[in-house]
This record gives structure tokens, sequence and C-alpha cells, in this order.
């Protein structure tokens, strides 16, 4: 029996390219964990369990707004501006006793307090200073993983949301749980048993308690799959992404930032000497790497910590990884000194802080506190932040002052 040749048919390009992205979606391509958030109305979500080395499906978030010199794609060229990016708090993510931004709002509306009489021009100095979009006042934030669904598709990644959404999930566990009894376990997480979670979001609610409304979806089976957790598996848990993760580039971030906005502001709270003596108290908690001696000095990632990332970088060469630092303006200096695992994680420490950066508050029209609408910019390339040597962070501010008073 002859077959017919006709029924069998050259794979077109486009279906295979198709079938790469299916695959991406279900197996959750790591190269970059997507953010995700809550649209205006009601929006269903399947909050994923927290990873084994975990203590929680949901870890607290806190950054600080700071301006700091950017690079971007605009009609194909590089614009450099200064933008506002997310600097961690030292004690949410570092575990310190004190921030530096923290101590420069107090040190500042001390300062502000005892040397401005008039009432109303002193609301206004402290307004300016602490001011949720203009200022310098902490997000409060939580992240964790988890499904959302848009039009009965699953998308999948990290949701950052405030402590009105949080606060609800909360209410939901309590309501949940027996009357009277102790609450044992969320009601979202595990992983046969989990219930989907339907949030109403109204942004423009005068009342903050009406911008969040949420309940349980009891109706349909939200069961994660083996291939669902096995991919889930594979991903950087959020106690290795959020918790004890503050550097001191985070530290001469956050001075940079801060000093640019004492100069704008004209506080001058950088010319008393008592606050550059916090600097560099604060300073000294955060040690810099010697990246002559980065092999020695950073633990490099095992063969087991490079099969978590299973990005693309885990398989380019060094000349490969050279080439992508140099294409992506990443500024990354690459020293004989440092092995390929190294380059690599320098690598996606530099795109992590872009990602990062994907939701600039410039663009929110109420208080976070009552909004969780984010906007996602043009691509960023940052510039590498040149690392202080000593007290040279503390000299660049002095040196700005004096340079202003010129």
């Amino acid at each position: 029996m002859t077959a017919d040749r006709k029924n069998f048919k050259a794979t077109s390009v486009s279906t295979m390219q198709k079938q790469e992205k299916d695959v991406k979606k279900i197996t959750y391509d790591s190269e970059r964990t997507e953010y995700l958030h809550l649209e205006d109305g009601v929006n269903k979500i399947r909050i994923y369990p927290a990873h084994p080395d975990s203590e929680s499906f949901v870890y607290p978030y806190g950054r600080w707004w700071l301006n700091r010199e950017v690079t971007y794609e605009k009609n194909g060229e590089q614009v450099t501006e200064i933008k506002k990016r997310p600097v961690f708090n030292a004690k949410i993510h570092g575990g310190a006793q004190r921030d530096i931004v923290d101590e420069y709002v107090k040190f500042t509306t001390k300062i502000l307090s005892d040397t401005i009489e008039d009432e109303e021009k002193l609301k206004a100095k402290i307004e300016a200073l602490t001011h949720w979009k203009t200022g310098l006042k902490l997000k409060p934030e939580w992240v964790f993983y988890c499904h959302k669904y848009v039009n009965g598709q699953k998308q999948f990644g990290l949701m950052s949301v405030s402590n009105g959404v949080k606060n609800k999930l909360n209410e939901l566990a309590i309501t949940e749980d027996e009357p009277g009894a102790p609450i044992a376990t969320d009601p979202f997480t595990d992983v046969d048993d989990g219930k989907a979670i339907l949030i109403t979001y109204k942004p423009k609610e005068k009342q903050a308690k009406d911008v969040y409304k949420a309940t349980l979806e009891f109706r349909g089976n939200y069961a994660l799959t083996d291939e669902e957790l096995a991919a889930f598996s594979k991903l950087e848990s959020l106690d290795k992404m959020f918790r004890n993760v503050y550097t001191r580039r985070d530290f001469d971030l956050a001075v940079m930032g801060i000093k640019m906005f004492d100069v704008d502001n004209e506080f001058n709270t950088f010319e008393h000497d008592e606050f550059v003596a916090i600097i560099e108290e604060l300073q000294a908690q955060w040690p810099e790497v010697d990246e002559e001696n980065t092999e020695k000095e950073t633990p490099q990632p095992s063969s087991k910590d490079e099969s978590l990332q299973g990005d693309e970088f885990s398989e380019m060469t060094r000349e490969e990884l050279k080439r992508y630092i140099k294409k992506n303006n990443l500024g990354i200096t690459v020293k004989q000194s440092m092995d390929d695992n190294a380059i690599r994680k320098i690598i996606r420490e530099e795109i992590k802080v872009i990602a990062e950066a994907e939701v600039d508050p410039e663009v929110e029209d109420t208080d976070p506190e009552e909004s969780d609408a984010e906007t996602i910019p043009e691509k960023v390339v940052e510039k590498p932040v040149e690392k202080p040597k000593g007290s040279s962070a503390l000299q660049a501010a002095k040196d700005a002052l004096k340079n202003k008073k010129k």
C-alpha cells in the first residue's frame, strides 16, 4: 500500500515559534519573571505556596524611590536623564536596625522644626520632605508568586500589592477559618485545595476602604499541576530575592539619591557634620566587595544555584557574556580574576535592578496607599553606578553643595 505523500507537509516557522512560546508559558521562562499588577475592575488570582526555604508565601517589599541617572532608548537614540528608581530599605531587606533614608528624613525633620518658627512654612517644608509622590515616603508593599487569569488564560509572575490588598487577604483567611478556632493555614496556597481570589480594584473611590474588595472563588478547580509545581520549584524563592539582600551598592545608591533630593529642595542637611557622621556610621555596616578578589570574598553560585537560574546566561561563553554586556550598555568591567559564574551573577543583578524599575511612581495619580495602578515605562538600561571608595560618597555630596553655593 502506497502512502499519500500529500498528507505530509513541512512545518511552518510560525508554528514552531508558537510552540516555543507555549513551552515558555508552561515552564515559566526564568530569564526574567514578569511582574503582574491589578487592573481596574475584577481581578482573579491564584497564589502559589511558599518555597521550602521560605517562611511564607508573601514577603514584605520596601523600596524608596530616589533619583539616579539612567540611560534608555527613545526613537532609536540613547537618552540620559535623571529618573526615580527603586532602592531597597535596609531594615526590610537587610535586617538592619537603621536605614539611611529613614535617618535622613528624621534628621531633616528635626532641623526644619528647630529653625522654622512660622507654622505654615514649616508645614510646607515637611510636606515637601515627606510627600508620598514627590518626597520621601516608603511605599509599603507585599510580593508573592501567582497566576493571574486574563480572558481565561493564566499569566504567571510576581505580584506586588499594597497594604490594602494584604489586609484583605488577612480578612479572608480569618473569615474562612472556623469561628472561635485559631487560624491554622491560609486558604489560598494549598497545591490541591487552594482557592482563587477575586480582587475588585476601584482606584477612583474616594474612601480608602472602598478601593479594594476581595472574596474567595469557590467555583472551579485551582489545583496546581505537577508541571507547574516542577517549574515553580526551579525559580528563585522569595526568601532569596527579598530577605537579607541589601548590599553596599544599595547604600551608595541611597546616599546619592538623598544627596540629589537634598540639593533640589535646599534642605542643606549634608552640611551638618552630625548627619555626615551618621552616614559614616551606617556605611561601615555595608563593606565594599573588592572586585579584584571576587572569587575569594563572594561565594560563587554552585551547580545547583546555576540550574535554578535556568536563563540564557547559563549557556553563554565568556566572550558571549562580554558581547552581551557591551550590546546592552551594562558597563560591567570584566576582570581576569572573575570566573564566568561571577560575570553571570553580576549581569543578573544588573538586569534585576532594571526589572524592579518597571513601575515608575511619577505616573501615578493617587496615593499608593489607595492605588496599585502601575505603568510600564520605556525600556530602560541603567548606567552602572560607579562605586565610591572609602568616604568618597560623602565627599561627592560636599562637593555638590560647594558648587551649588558658587
